[in-house]
């Protein structure tokens, strides 16, 4: 994930950096289009774990595979993609709480290069970190 260029001010406390961990917990949800009819409802049940499926797979696989702008920018794709792929939903909505690591300084031991390109070992961050939340409706 990155995120630069944005506005700085008193409250911006994260550096600008064009690669780091995308970490975080993923609490999804959607709401379905309006039924006619209980009729409707039912008819519809088994499109429900099929929803429930591809918006699992989109989530996943979007992670896993987007050269992330953002999170912000990651979330927003997962959103189009689960409406495009699931007609019968309405709204989708995300949060994911950040959760940043940073590199260690370990060259006081014996000379151990892990910072910039050569770092392997991170610690996560403890200050207080942000809440990224989106949701899209069509």
């Amino acid at each position: 994930s990155a995120f630069h260029g944005f506005i700085r001010n008193e409250y911006a406390s994260l550096a600008e950096v064009n690669d780091r961990i995308l970490s975080t917990e993923v609490d999804a949800g959607w709401k379905w289009n309006t039924f006619e009819s209980v009729k409707d409802v039912e008819a519809a049940v088994p499109t429900f774990d099929e929803a429930w499926s591809s918006a699992r797979e989109i989530t996943m696989a979007t992670f896993a595979k987007d050269e992330s702008a953002s999170v912000q920018n990651t979330v927003y794709k997962m959103c189009e993609q689960i409406l495009a792929a699931v007609p019968t939903v309405q709204t989708v909505d995300y949060s994911l709480p950040n959760k940043h690591y940073f590199e260690i300084d370990l060259s006081w031991h014996k000379g151990l290069k892990n910072t910039g390109k050569d770092a392997e070992v991170y610690a996560p961050q403890s200050d207080p970190n942000g809440l990224i939340q989106c949701t899209v409706s069509r």
